[in-house]
């Protein structure tokens, strides 16, 4: 067969497949769709340009005065991820963020590319890009409103909740004028937003004559978990000095979100902004002080500049220029960037595996979030839910019954941050000066104290050993865990002793926990425990953990032992609740120490 033929062979083949599947057709016409809407936009416009800018002389439409705020906007950009310790790793994604003004929810095109579309562009209702007010800060979209009814004020709903937030961390609502919100929209339907970013710019100038200065920038975190956070970045921890050329806006953020597998929580985010408004969006964040490397520079007193310098760990950038977001401009999005929503979790997926299995990275256990964060909020917790939640429902049931038997009151705060009380009845039998002081809490970090307390029910007082030794559960003082402890006490007489039959992780003198004997709970508890094992085998092999989270029973063998040795080392003084909000992943070995001889001493006191 002669080349010729071969081509029309071909050419019929592949026409063949198309007509039979149609919708293969769709990227084409969407390029169609981009291109003529381009063509007719720069024959209806044709002074507009995206790389090129106007004179002062001659302003366009879509040309505003510097002073004047911008309409809404798009930016084009890539983000860069750099990691320089214990390994060196690099990629970079393109993407694109809107640049909306919250004060402006009224407009949903800019002027100039053709107007129309609620199809298009929309906030709070469905369209192909969106933007809701339930995706960011607190979430939750607000019961009983109409569809039609939502988009309306949306973007002044998602202002009053960043107000909200502001006030919350002692910024004065009143100071804050026009917010620049900077995000990831939905593309239909489906969003994943690792960063968003508020430029909140100060009321006290004439517009018109000076530009407002910028006041506030919160930067709006989530992590794959489903959690979210937000940091402040103002006055208070801005950079004195140390500030990077180009930059006009330095911070320095304490870490206190996990957001990496592959990093513990401690160190420094040394955050550099440029001011939207130039028409670039620029946010540099370079991690420091990380691990040893914070010691080390507080021993040595080092200024913020030189630590940046020498304790580099990782450097993160989203950078690209702007244009107003215009008819065109959205369907050339389209065309340009059809899939890029959906590919963050998958790249991000792609990098861990990389790192994982590439570099050799370890991997260190997900902390439990900060109640009181500096320079921030979490706002977004994890839920306990499905078997968690089922075991969580026992275990209240089960400090229900011990509050009401001893009269001591107890406060439960789950890792999501809500709290429960248990009360005991009027007629208390508690001790009277127990019955005016504050009830202690017991906050629970991670969901595992639920689970392992139900899986060990015949064990309560191992599980409730190697789960404080490990941080499921925390509580804020000795004293506060010697009452706790007591509410889980079997009735007397009991005689709580450590290791009574020699194995070093038993702990008698507690109650079982009561867990029902129908078939479903059974189920139940077959169905969890063989979840677990499967988690603990399937991470075993495929994890290298920095510290095992289910080797804990084994390192307090060994920190037992340490113990003997060393003639009971004074250890375990400082608060717990402390310790445990501050607990970045640095020195795991120590502070579970710790925790173990605040739990020897605390049974030994009983």
């Amino acid at each position: 067969m002669s080349l010729p033929s071969v081509i029309q062979q071909t050419i019929a083949n592949e026409w063949s497949t198309l007509t039979a599947k149609p919708w293969l057709f769709i990227p084409l016409w969407l390029a169609v769709i981009w291109f003529s809407s381009s063509a007719v936009h720069s024959v209806i416009n044709p002074t507009r340009s995206t790389t090129t800018t106007h004179s002062p002389a001659t302003p366009t439409k879509s040309q505003h005065h510097p002073h004047q705020p911008p309409p809404h906007r798009v930016y084009t950009a890539s983000t860069y991820h750099a990691r320089y310790k214990p390994v060196h790793h690099s990629f970079r994604y393109p993407l694109f963020y809107f640049g909306l003004d919250l004060d402006r929810g009224d407009v949903q095109l800019s002027e100039g590319g053709g107007g129309g579309g609620r199809w298009l562009v929309a906030w709070g209702r469905r369209a192909v890009f969106s933007v809701r007010c339930e995706d960011h800060l607190g979430g939750a979209k607000s019961p009983g409103r109409k569809e039609d009814d939502i988009g309306k004020d949306e973007l002044a709903r998602l202002k009053g909740r960043l107000l909200d937030v502001l006030e919350d961390m002692a910024v004065p609502r009143d100071s804050i004028g026009r917010v620049e919100f900077i995000t990831t929209p939905r593309v239909f339907g489906y969003s994943f937003n690792p960063l968003s970013v508020y430029y909140c710019y100060a009321t006290d100038s004439d517009p018109t004559t000076t530009p407002p200065a910028l006041l506030a920038i919160v930067l709006e975190v989530n992590n794959t978990f489903g959690e979210r956070h937000v940091y402040v970045c103002d006055h208070r921890n801005a950079l004195k000095k140390g500030k990077l050329a180009g930059y006009p806006h330095g911070h320095e953020l304490k870490r206190s979100f996990h957001v990496s597998p592959f990093n513990d929580r401690s160190g420094s985010y040394m955050a550099h902004f440029k001011d939207p408004r130039e028409g670039r969006l620029d946010v540099l964040l370079h991690v420091t002080k990380y691990g040893k490397a914070r010691e080390k520079e507080e021993e040595e007193d080092e200024g913020p500049g030189q630590a940046e310098k020498e304790d580099l760990w990782l450097t993160a950038r989203v950078s690209g220029p702007s244009q107003p977001l215009t008819r065109s401009v959205a369907l050339h999005l389209i065309a340009t960037y059809p899939v890029t929503a959906f590919l963050t979790v998958p790249r991000i997926l792609i990098q861990a595996w990389k790192l994982a299995y590439d570099r050799k990275m370890k991997v260190w256990q997900k902390p439990g979030q900060y109640h009181a964060a500096p320079d921030g909020r979490s706002l977004v917790r994890k839920e306990v839910v499905g078997f968690a939640r089922w075991c969580a429902d026992l275990v209240e049931t089960h400090i229900a019954r011990h509050v009401k038997r001893t009269g001591r009151p107890l406060v439960l705060r789950y890792p999501n941050g809500t709290t429960r009380s248990f009360l005991p009845p009027s007629s208390s039998s508690a001790p009277r000066d127990e019955q005016h002081t504050s009830p202690p809490v017991l906050t629970v970090t991670t969901p595992t104290f639920f689970v392992d307390l139900i899986l060990t029910s015949t064990s309560p007082g191992t599980s409730l050993l190697k789960s404080y030794v490990r941080g499921d559960w925390t509580t804020a003082s000795p004293h506060s865990l010697t009452a706790i402890l007591s509410l889980f006490l079997a009735p007397p007489p009991h005689n709580v002793q450590m290791s009574p039959t020699g194995d070093p992780l038993s702990v008698d003198g507690f109650a079982d926990v009561t867990v029902p004997d129908d078939a479903g709970s059974r189920w139940r508890v077959w169905k969890g425990r063989r979840v677990v094992e499967l988690q603990r085998r399937v991470f075993g092999r495929v994890a290298r953990w920095e510290v095992d989270p289910y080797g804990v029973a084994k390192r307090i063998v060994g920190y037992l032992e340490e113990r003997t040795a060393a003639g009971h080392e004074e250890r375990g003084r400082e608060e717990d609740a402390a310790a445990a909000d501050g607990d970045d992943g640095v020195d795991v070995g120590r502070r579970e120490r710790d925790r173990l001889e605040r739990f020897v001493r605390a049974v030994e006191g009983m």
